[in-house]
C-alpha cells in the first residue's frame, strides 16, 4: 500500500510538472494575411504569461508564395513545415488559419495539445458562394444604383459627377476589397474549398476529433459592413489596431444618410407647397423626394441586410427603431412662413435663418450574429462533428473579422481561455 501511495504521488508530481512547464504557441494567420496579424496579441501574452515558451512559439508568414491561395490543404502543409512542437503546443488560428489547424488535427490527432479557432469559417464562408453565383455582384450593383437615384432625379445626368462622390464612398470600396480581382487575391482553389457545402467542407464536417478545442467567434455591432470596411482599410494600411477603429465609415455612412434625408424632406416640402399652389410640379418634387429616400434607406438599412445575405447572417433579424434630429431648410418655411413678412429686411433675415429642427424616426435591422465576414453558425461549426459545447464557445462582442488582431474584447476572450483549468491553461 505504501509503495502504491508513493507511486501515485510520483505520478501526480510528474503531471503537475507537465502542467507547469512552459509551452509554445503556434499563432497562425488567415487568408492572404501575414504574421503581422497576430504580432500584438502574441507580444502581449508572452509578456503577461510566464508559461509561454516564447523561444519555441511561432508566428510565421505561412502565406509566403501565395500559400493561402492554393486551398486549405496546401496552406496546412505550409503551417506544418514551420511548426514542429510534438504535441505540447497550443495552436491559435484566425480565419483560414483555424481551418489549417483543424486540417492538421485531422491528419494527426496528437499534433496539438489544444486548438483555438478565431473567426474561422468552420462550416464555410458564404461570401465565397455569393461570389461564385453572382449574389455579391448583384448586391453591389444594386447598392450603386440606389445611391445615385436621388441625385440623378434632382440634377439629371449631371448627377453622375455629384453622386459619384456618394457612391464612391461606399460601393467601390466594398467592390475593391470583396469583389474586384477576387480570384487573384484569394485563389481559385481557396474559393472552392471555403465555400459552404463544398466538397472539402462536406468531407471534413463529418470527421470527429478528440483534440480539445475552443472557438472564439466575433459578433460585430450594427452596421456590420461599414464597421468591417473601416477595420479592413486600416489593416490594409498596416496600422495596428486602435480603439474605435471600426467607427470611421459608420460615421461617414451616417453623415451621407443625413444629407439624403435632408434632400428628401426638402423635396417633400416643395411638393406640398406646389400642391397648395396647384402647381403640377408637385408630382415631380414628390417623386424626387422618394428617390432621395431610396438612397437614405439603402445606407441605413438595406445595405446591411444585403451584406448579411451575402455572408449568410440574414436570418434571425431583430428590428430596432432609432430617432435622430437634423436641421433642414424647407421650401414651405422659406417661402411660406418667411414670405408672410412685408418688410423685405425682416423677410430676408427669416430666410437666412430658415433652418428648422426636424425629428425623424426610422427602423433598422440587426443581423443574426457575425463578425461582418463569417456568420456566427460557421464560426461555431454548428451542426457538425466539430461543434463544441457552449462552455467552449466564446463570443467576442463588438469584434469584427479584422479586429480579432487586437480588440480589447478579443484579448479578454483569449485571457478567459488561458485561465481555464484544463489543457488551455497558461499561467
Amino acid at each position: 500500500m505504501k509503495t502504491l501511495f508513493l507511486t501515485l504521488c510520483a505520478l501526480m508530481g510528474v503531471c503537475a510538472s507537465l502542467n507547469a512547464q512552459q509551452r509554445p504557441i503556434d499563432w497562425v494567420h488567415g487568408l492572404n494575411d501575414s504574421q503581422q496579424f497576430w504580432q500584438n496579441e502574441r507580444a502581449l501574452f508572452q509578456a503577461e504569461r510566464a508559461g509561454i515558451n516564447a523561444g519555441a512559439s511561432t508566428n510565421a508568414n505561412y502565406a509566403v508564395n501565395d500559400g493561402t491561395r492554393q486551398g486549405v490543404g496546401v496552406f496546412a502543409n505550409r503551417v506544418a513545415a514551420q511548426t514542429n512542437n510534438g504535441g505540447v503546443s497550443l495552436a491559435i488560428g484566425h480565419s483560414m488559419g483555424g481551418l489549417a489547424i483543424r486540417e492538421l488535427v485531422r491528419q494527426d490527432a496528437l499534433r496539438y495539445r489544444g486548438m483555438i479557432a478565431c473567426g474561422s469559417p468552420l462550416r464555410g464562408a458564404k461570401i465565397m458562394n455569393s461570389f461564385q453565383n453572382g449574389t455579391l455582384d448583384q448586391a453591389l450593383n444594386y447598392g450603386g444604383w440606389q445611391m445615385v437615384r436621388g441625385p440623378l432625379a434632382q440634377l439629371g445626368y449631371a448627377a453622375y459627377f455629384v453622386a459619384g462622390v456618394a457612391a464612391d464612398a461606399f460601393i467601390p470600396r466594398l467592390r475593391q476589397i470583396y469583389r474586384d480581382n477576387f480570384t487573384a487575391e484569394y485563389g481559385e482553389q481557396t474559393i472552392i474549398d471555403l465555400a459552404e457545402n463544398s466538397g472539402y467542407m462536406n468531407d471534413i464536417r463529418t470527421f470527429s476529433s478528440s483534440t480539445p478545442r475552443v472557438y472564439i467567434w466575433g459578433n460585430e455591432n450594427s452596421p456590420i459592413h461599414w464597421r468591417l470596411l473601416s477595420s479592413t482599410l486600416r489593416h490594409n494600411n498596416n496600422q495596428a489596431w486602435q480603439n474605435g477603429e471600426d467607427q470611421e465609415w459608420a460615421d461617414i455612412a451616417r453623415n451621407f444618410a443625413d444629407v439624403y434625408e435632408a434632400n428628401a424632406i426638402a423635396n417633400a416640402a416643395a411638393s406640398v407647397a406646389a400642391a397648395i399652389a396647384l402647381n403640377p410640379s408637385a408630382v415631380y418634387f414628390a417623386w424626387v423626394s422618394l428617390e432621395w429616400k431610396a438612397g437614405r434607406d439603402y445606407i441605413r438599412t438595406t445595405s446591411e441586410s444585403d451584406w448579411a445575405n451575402v455572408i449568410g447572417a440574414e436570418s434571425g433579424y431583430v428590428y430596432n427603431t432609432s430617432t435622430y434630429v437634423t436641421n433642414v431648410c424647407t421650401n414651405e418655411y422659406y417661402y411660406g412662413t418667411c414670405g408672410q413678412y412685408q418688410d423685405p429686411q425682416v423677410r430676408q433675415a427669416c430666410q437666412n435663418n430658415c433652418f428648422q429642427t426636424v425629428s425623424y424616426t426610422y427602423t433598422f435591422a440587426v443581423q443574426s450574429g457575425s463578425d461582418g465576414l463569417v456568420a456566427g453558425y460557421s464560426q461555431r461549426s454548428d451542426a457538425t462533428q466539430w461543434q463544441v459545447p457552449s462552455q467552449d464557445q466564446y463570443e467576442a462582442v463588438s469584434v469584427n473579422h479584422i479586429e480579432m488582431r487586437g480588440h480589447d474584447n478579443m484579448t479578454a476572450r483569449l485571457r478567459d481561455v488561458f485561465n481555464r483549468n484544463d489543457v488551455f491553461r497558461i499561467q
